[in-house]
């Protein structure tokens, strides 16, 4: 089993009246089924030094393959989340470490990188197809799309490697690092997706 870091939302329940950590059991289900076990990393207030020290641990002492910044918040609405993943995306750029984003994650990596977002219309509880680009074999698929916003231009240093038809960038891939990230949930398809699953595979060796 092969192990890797997933960073969590943060949800309220109502019940208790309280915040909690979550991590989408559906993304679970699909990194165990494709040979992973996801170690979530909790949202703790912590200065970056600490966090540092928390990522080295997760890299020398149980040898993790990379990490995910998960789906789920807008980029604003949890100030602990972003520092974490912030610290995270600096920690994998220097030691060239695996770096997987899934929605709100592409969103996330382009942010990190300056570039903008906006508004997307017909994006949010929709299938559309993606097509995919620089690709040695290209294709057309359905995918899901569940996100609010688009990232305006591709990030320095990176390329596209998907889009939709009303021309949102979909996928982005780092032009030298393991850095991949797209905008639709792999863990959320009825019948996982072989093209998806090759993804995963490929940069966490």
């Amino acid at each position: 089993m092969k192990f890797i870091c997933v960073t969590q939302r943060l949800v309220y329940d109502k019940k208790t009246k309280s915040f909690k950590d979550a991590l989408d059991k559906e993304l679970i289900n699909f990194l165990n089924t494709i040979g992973y076990c996801p170690i979530p990393i909790p949202n703790l207030k912590l200065n970056k030094q600490k966090i540092y020290k928390l990522l080295n641990f997760y890299e020398k002492k149980i040898k993790v393959k990379g990490f995910i910044f998960s789906g789920g918040e807008d980029l604003n609405q949890n100030k602990e989340r972003y520092k974490i993943e912030k610290s995270i995306y600096n920690f994998c750029l220097k030691k060239k470490i695996p770096l997987f984003g899934i929605c709100r994650g592409l969103q996330m990596i382009a942010h990190l990188n300056r570039e903008k977002l906006s508004k997307v219309p017909n994006h949010v509880a929709k299938r559309h197809i993606v097509i995919s680009k620089n690709l040695k074999k290209k294709y057309k698929r359905y995918v899901n799309s569940f996100h609010n916003f688009q990232i305006n231009a591709c990030p320095k240093n990176y390329k596209i490697t998907h889009h939709s038809y009303d021309n949102v960038i979909e996928g982005i891939k780092h032009e030298k690092l393991p850095i991949t990230a797209l905008m639709w949930h792999p863990e959320r398809e009825k019948k996982y997706n072989h093209h998806d699953i090759n993804e995963f595979k490929k940069i966490f060796k």
